[in-house]
């Protein structure tokens, strides 16, 4: 298991990635949820995230960063109109 500062870290560099970018990203929690949206904040181990599908409801989830698979995320890049993985 990753150490809660080093996922921090890690998620913080990602919405600054994110947030300079303007991109939608997408991850799957350990239980293999799939997420796909908007990432709000990185705070208290914690992600605030806006899901962006056709049937999302209107309040943001919040995420354990523990809890979300690192080697899923991924960002949409406009420019070539596909999906990254972000490393």
């Amino acid at each position: 298991m990753e150490n809660k500062k080093a996922l921090t870290i890690l998620f913080e560099r990602f919405w600054n990635y994110l947030d300079e970018n303007t991109y939608k990203c997408a991850f799957k929690s350990k239980s293999g949820q799939y997420y796909q949206g908007w990432l709000e904040e990185v705070k208290d181990g914690y992600i605030c995230f806006y899901d962006s599908s056709p049937y999302a409801k209107e309040t943001p989830y919040f995420i354990k960063l523990e809890d979300i698979d690192v080697h899923s995320l991924t960002y949409y890049d406009h420019l070539t109109k596909s999906w990254k993985p972000f490393h």
